[in-house]
């Protein structure tokens, strides 16, 4: 586990214990049944990513914070490509 002791801001602290709850839900839900709940386990996170891109400023100057909280973004970003890989879903074209 990586360390968090620097993450002291109240909207980091919520976007913490949602990626770690949406890394055990996902766990348990299994494609191609599971794939409606886990974009629902995804959606859940919107109200801590939210707040955190409006309250905390990522890149600061304080080399430790700005690592873990570049590395809080990483984990629920791996967290999200887990329930469902989005990149490969391409937009339609007019032919």
């Amino acid at each position: 586990m990586e360390a968090t002791d620097r993450l002291t801001e109240p909207a980091e602290q919520a976007l913490l214990p949602s990626s770690r709850r949406g890394r055990r839900r996902s766990a348990r839900l299994r494609p191609p049944a599971g794939m409606i709940r886990r974009f629902r386990v995804a959606s859940g996170f919107r109200p801590a990513v939210d707040r955190f891109f409006t309250d905390v400023f990522v890149m600061v100057d304080d080399a430790e914070l700005r690592v873990q909280r570049l590395s809080l973004l990483r984990r629920l970003h791996e967290l999200l490509l887990e329930l469902a890989d989005i990149s490969e879903i391409v937009p339609a074209t007019e032919s």
